[in-house]
């Protein structure tokens, strides 16, 4: 899974719609009134906005646009080449491995090489090995753990108190 794909994330945005129960296509048109006391939360959906924001934040004094009318244009210029290297760079290596194949000949392992980095381009789904997999469950196991003797710890505490107090 590329980086870009593993930035996408969902944005509540904060705007509710109704969701309309039947369809509209053969409701009365003079008769499309919503009232809003007649909802369920059912009819309520959350609007969300699912993507990746690229770029970056740059600052541009007001001496040096009037010393140099192209500070604006050089910002850009670098912040296209940092989207770029954040979208693409990841594969740089990847490209690097099929060329050196390509120049040594090795045609089936170049193939091999780029449909290995098809797959990292195109999937969606991360590609966890076993290992990682028991590593995340037994991290999972743990924070479970911890999370439990931080609550008996917090009672424990209390209890603590209230038996220096009495």
């Amino acid at each position: 899974m590329s980086n870009l794909v593993k930035a996408i994330a969902a944005t509540d945005t904060g705007e509710r719609r109704v969701v309309p129960v039947k369809s509209k296509l053969f409701q009365d048109v003079f008769s499309m009134r919503e009232n809003f006391s007649d909802l369920n939360y059912e009819q309520v959906a959350k609007v969300y906005r699912i993507g990746v924001t690229l770029g970056s934040t740059c600052m541009v004094t007001e001496i040096e646009s009037m010393k140099n009318h192209l500070a604006l244009g050089h910002a850009i210029r670098r912040t296209k080449e940092q989207v770029i290297e954040a979208v693409f760079g990841e594969f740089r290596q990847d490209f690097r491995m099929i060329e050196k194949l390509l120049y040594d000949y090795d045609f089936e392992g170049a193939a091999t090489a780029l449909r290995a980095m098809e797959r990292k381009m195109y999937s969606t789904e991360e590609e966890l090995t076993p290992a990682d997999r028991d590593f995340a469950e037994t991290m999972k196991h743990l924070q479970d753990k911890v999370g439990w003797l931080e609550y008996e710890n917090r009672n424990l505490k209390s209890e603590n108190k209230k038996l220096k107090g009495n």
